[in-house]
């Protein structure tokens, strides 16, 4: 999906590092993206080679310079001059290459953005809304990773930012999840999670969920999707043919809503380091346009196919 004449360009603010290096050498390879590497490129230069990674596929551009900071400074003082930035405070941040990667993102000369791998989640999640900003009509970012089994494959959300969802944030969350499945050619069976099934255990929680529901049906009626329900009643359909012959999910969800946080965090990771799962991810949900934040540690492969997804992404939004 990600292939195409026109590949789409992609920036990474950490383009002195190894493993970018290496990945931006895999993506063009591969035909995924044009990938466009900030930071020193004489550094950048050095580094490649001495990793036997060639360049040509790539586009580097030096950051700091100050030929290349000035007019993205001037931007992003007239984007953020009513929130508290100045210009001599713009031609600082400008020289962070998160900062200016997300300028480009910003100003379309750049169509999608893969980074802060060494930097913590906030850091970079932060500048993003208030540079690149959030589609119309969504509240706030979410987050989503995409778990490949042998026979099956999962959209997990949210698993990585909001921490106590409302039920109407848990619905936003929900549609955006559907909406990524079918980005990938999968049509969305949505189940919203909780200890409880069909409210066998009257809770706040279990019934914020039951009214997420609610409020997800209202908004799309064609998106199959019930709860609040237990995991396995969603993934087993001896278990829901058995006990809730009604439930519109039949064992056979495949977009999976936690109700916070904390589980959303913990369930996608164990089934990735116990289940032996691939994840994907995570992927930022809601961006205005395609920005999605490494973790710490990710390998190559991991990097490459984030980068694949940040292209589809950008190719879907695009249309």
């Amino acid at each position: 999906r990600a292939r195409s004449e026109k590949p789409r360009r992609l920036v990474f603010p950490e383009g002195e590092h190894d493993t970018v290096l290496r990945a931006a050498n895999a993506i063009v390879d591969q035909k995924i993206a044009q990938p466009v590497l900030l930071g020193r490129e004489d550094f950048i230069r050095e580094r490649a080679a001495t990793l036997g990674v060639v360049t040509d596929g790539f586009d580097i551009v030096n950051v700091p310079d100050e030929a290349h900071c000035a007019e993205y400074a001037q931007a992003l003082y007239e984007l953020r001059q009513r929130k508290g930035v100045n210009l001599p405070a713009a031609r600082d941040l400008i020289r962070d290459p998160t900062i200016f990667g997300l300028m480009m993102v910003h100003r379309g000369d750049a169509d999608g953005f893969v980074g802060g791998m060494y930097k913590a989640f906030p850091e970079t999640i932060r500048p993003a809304i208030q540079i690149v900003g959030l589609k119309d009509g969504v509240s706030r970012v979410s987050a989503a990773h995409v778990l490949v089994l042998k026979d099956r494959v999962f959209f997990c959300a949210d698993t990585m930012v909001n921490i106590q969802p409302s039920a109407e944030e848990l619905a936003e969350i929900a549609l955006l999840a559907a909406s990524m499945a079918r980005n990938f050619d999968t049509e969305p069976k949505v189940a919203l999670l909780a200890f409880s099934s069909f409210g066998s255990v009257p809770h706040p929680i279990s019934s914020k969920v039951a009214q997420a529901v609610d409020l997800v049906r209202q908004a799309d009626p064609s998106i199959v999707v019930d709860g609040e329900m237990h995991l396995d009643t969603a993934v087993v359909e001896e278990i829901v043919a058995k006990n809730y012959p009604h439930s519109r999910i039949k064992g056979d969800a495949n977009v999976l809503v936690f109700p916070d946080l904390t589980s959303g965090n913990i369930g996608y990771k164990l089934v990735q380091r116990l289940g032996n799962a691939d994840a994907i991810g995570p992927i930022m949900m809601g961006m205005r346009k395609p920005v999605n934040v490494l973790q710490h540690g990710m390998t190559v492969a991991e990097i490459v196919n984030v980068a694949a997804i940040t292209a589809v992404s950008a190719e879907t939004d695009g249309k």
